[in-house]
């Protein structure tokens, strides 16, 4: 081998060398990902999610119809979960509440439609379930008051 093939093998080791280590970084990347999405799970399920899964059984022996609904968005690996609220009797009223976690931080995002009072969204701590069951109890009152 002369001086060129050594330049070629040399040049064409360094490339996969750079490959490999590219497939690497993107392994990383999406086992990051992942981990993130799981993390973002199971602070949803295992705070809003209990806290709405018990909150639609108390409704419904109200004589409301109440689901929670867990939703998975795979564009931002976000998990939601709802609490779907509606009216039998009387005039018909529907009304959502959501719960996700909030961005770089481990808490939980209450939104509601129609709002809470003068509240686009609640941010609670993930463990204060006592404190989103509140909330959730005085939305809710209001809501069948309006």
């Amino acid at each position: 081998m002369d001086d060129f093939d050594l330049q070629v093998k040399a040049r064409m080791d360094a490339r996969q060398a750079e490959q490999e280590a590219e497939e690497r970084a993107a392994v990383r990347v999406a086992r990051d990902k992942q981990v993130r999405r799981d993390h973002s799970m199971r602070i949803v399920r295992d705070s809003a999610g209990v806290v709405f899964d018990r909150m639609a059984e108390r409704l419904r022996l109200h004589g409301l119809e109440a689901q929670a609904l867990e939703t998975w968005s795979t564009a931002d690996g976000h998990t939601v979960t709802h609490l779907d609220i509606a009216t039998k009797t009387g005039p018909r009223k529907s009304a959502l509440i959501s719960a996700s976690k909030a961005p770089l931080r481990d808490t939980i995002v209450l939104t509601a439609q129609p709002p809470f009072e003068g509240h686009g969204s609640l941010e609670f701590d993930h463990a204060d379930q006592v404190g989103m069951e509140r909330v959730i109890q005085g939305w809710v009152l209001r809501w069948l008051d309006s």
